[in-house]
């Protein structure tokens, strides 16, 4: 029995390496699927789940020959060193059915580890520095396109700001994507394993999320060590305030927003309603900041009785 077991979980492994294989070559030949590539750790997180650590490790060699052998082997090492750990971790705690944020709050820091990693380290082979090589081809498009822009009425001069600016709160956005990226991740992975009908994996609901009930307290802690931090040398104390300022910006706009779901939920009007509203508030960036604060008084004052539950 113990035997039939094993032969299916390298079969499945097998299989799953395939398709992770297919699907990283697929986006050099296909360079519009580069927009899906961030779904890779998807097949390797159900695999985690069903077959367990050992059997993922395994898919996860056999996917890096086969993409290192048609492809180039540095695209394979930094396609497996950002994706292959957070498969690894994701599927390790759900299939622990550890609770479904902290599992995305672990998958986030791991994702965002990798991610600087990765930069890191290509920075250090091709010697040069990764935010200013973004800068550079933004502006280099920026002059290229000038007379676009003035004719459009739009400034040079603040354009090359939102550019610096950019810049500066990179590290920020990239931690940012980590987030988003592993959300989506998570909620694919455990549609599939329900569709497989693999153990009782409830999808979880995006009105319940809820932040750590000390996130106030470590963001206030957080905040005063950056303020410290100015009268230390060689510390650039604006870029690393505008980081954190961003980070817990969107921290507070997740729960804003599924504070905002909770409510629109307890009104009787169809869901492709609710749905409408929500996208809606989503996509008009001037509310970005009332909904931030809407999450940070729901973190405070709990009003949706979360922590209770």
């Amino acid at each position: 029995m113990e035997l039939n077991n094993n032969k299916k979980a390298m079969i499945e492994a097998a299989f799953i390496a395939t398709i992770s294989s297919f699907f990283g070559i697929s986006v050099i030949y296909i360079p519009v699927l580069t927009i899906l590539l961030f779904l890779l750790p998807v097949p390797l997180i159900v695999l985690a789940v069903r077959q367990g650590t050992k059997y993922t490790v395994l898919a996860l060699i056999i996917t890096s020959l086969i993409i290192g052998i048609l492809t180039e082997v540095v695209f394979t090492f930094f396609l497996i060193i950002i994706f292959g750990p957070v498969a690894l971790i994701m599927g390790y705690y759900i299939k622990k059915k550890q609770e479904p944020f902290k599992t995305i709050g672990i998958g986030t820091t791991v994702s965002a580890l990798t991610t600087f990693i990765s930069i890191l380290t290509i920075s250090a082979i091709v010697e040069f520095n990764f935010a200013d090589l973004i800068g550079e081809t933004f502006r280099s498009v920026v002059e290229h396109q000038s007379e676009m822009f003035t004719s459009m009425n739009v400034s040079i001069t603040s354009l090359n700001e939102i550019i610096d600016y950019l810049t500066i709160i990179l590290p920020g956005l990239l931690i940012v994507h980590s987030m988003v990226i592993t959300f989506i991740n998570y909620y694919v992975s455990i549609a599939i394993l329900r569709r497989l009908r693999f153990q009782a994996y409830k999808l979880p609901r995006f009105r319940h999320f809820k932040l750590p009930s000390n996130i106030i307290l470590g963001s206030f802690i957080l905040f005063i060590l950056t303020y410290l931090t100015r009268f230390v040398a060689g510390i650039n104390y604006e870029g690393l305030y505008e980081n954190i300022k961003i980070l817990f910006l969107f921290v507070f706009y997740l729960q804003g927003i599924a504070f905002m779901r909770y409510m629109i939920s307890k009104v009787s009007i169809p869901e492709f309603a609710r749905v409408l509203i929500i996208v809606l508030l989503i996509i008009i960036s001037p509310l970005l900041t009332l909904i931030s604060l809407i999450g940070l008084i729901d973190s405070v004052f709990d009003i949706r009785k979360l922590r209770e539950e």
